[in-house]
């Protein structure tokens, strides 16, 4: 919940983020507090038992773990600026995809173009029959 308020306020200060870096952000943000809980988790369980997981000491020490792992795995991601190569990453399938889009759109002018020109043989076309131009 921090995460994307500060992601958010972050995008409203910095003029040169786009909502590449905000999802970038959030995701990796999300990721790593969810993995530092499953490993904290987990080892805790480990070392007291899964029974003793209900009281409120272990739990606490969950929190105390999870908050450990948490930073050193941001640390990890801050070194080696997994949200920057993210967002590198979305801005290029972004673009792959609007090339895509416009290829499409070219392709499909060129069929319509083809229909308008000659229905008999776009129809042929279609379903795979034979036509032979002029022998009607």
């Amino acid at each position: 919940m921090f995460s994307i308020g500060f992601h958010g306020l972050d995008q409203l200060m910095n003029e040169r983020a786009t909502w590449h870096n905000f999802v970038s952000g959030v995701s990796l943000d999300v990721a790593t507090a969810t993995a530092g809980a499953a490993i904290a988790w987990g080892v805790v369980s480990t070392v007291v038992g899964a029974t003793a997981m209900a009281a409120i000491g272990p739990i606490a020490l969950v929190v105390v773990v999870g908050a450990g792992i948490t930073a050193a795995l941001n640390a990890v991601s801050d070194h080696y600026e997994l949200t920057d190569k993210l967002a590198s990453l979305l801005k290029d399938a972004e673009k792959r995809m609007l090339e895509s889009i416009a290829e499409t759109r070219r392709e499909v002018r060129r069929g319509l173009n083809y229909a308008d020109e000659d229905p008999v043989g776009f129809m042929h076309s279609l379903f795979g029959g034979p036509y032979f131009r002029g022998y009607r």
